[in-house]
């Protein structure tokens, strides 16, 4: 005697689910993704930034930053504010950082492929001159890339250690 699947099958001219009396055919694929190793990757762009500023390195902080760049420090920080254009970064970042801290380093903990985004999490951590005074801050990096290009860069990051740091 069948089953009862096999005597649904006989009645119906064929397992269920199927057009003809054939069992359907079930192919395995493969995917393969196309060979990438000549294309430099949006991650790799923004892992270079980082290994320039933790080299002290300028021109290489700055190489990948499109023209027409727009850098947006957190609300709360020190440096609050949207600033357009590599030199502009420089003026109202970069160098008052130099100037204020003695040690100010970005500690990257985890970056994020998104495509035409990067994320990168981590810690700011340093030492202030005027107080002499350390931090350790969690800090979040969106970066916006096109052509190889980074064209804006918003920090999210928790100032409160920070201010700390800096506060008379």
């Amino acid at each position: 005697m069948l089953n009862k699947r096999a005597e649904r099958d006989k009645e119906n001219g064929g397992p269920v689910g199927t057009l003809g009396t054939a069992a359907p055919v079930c192919r395995r694929s493969v995917y393969r993704p196309p060979d990438r190793s000549d294309i430099v990757q949006n991650i790799d762009i923004i892992a270079a930034h980082y290994a320039a500023s933790a080299r002290g390195d300028l021109d290489g902080m700055l190489a990948p930053f499109a023209p027409g760049i727009r850098w947006t420090e957190a609300e709360g920080s020190l440096y609050a504010g949207t600033y357009v254009g590599p030199d502009a970064v420089v003026a109202n970042v970069f160098a008052p950082i130099g100037e204020q801290f003695e040690r100010f380093d970005v500690e990257i903990d985890t970056t994020l492929d998104a495509g035409d985004r990067v994320v990168a999490l981590g810690h700011y951590a340093g030492k202030h001159r005027g107080t002499g005074r350390a931090f350790r801050a969690r800090m979040v990096h969106v970066w916006s890339l096109a052509d190889g290009k980074v064209v804006a860069f918003e920090q999210v990051v928790d100032n409160a250690a920070i201010n700390a740091a800096v506060a008379d």
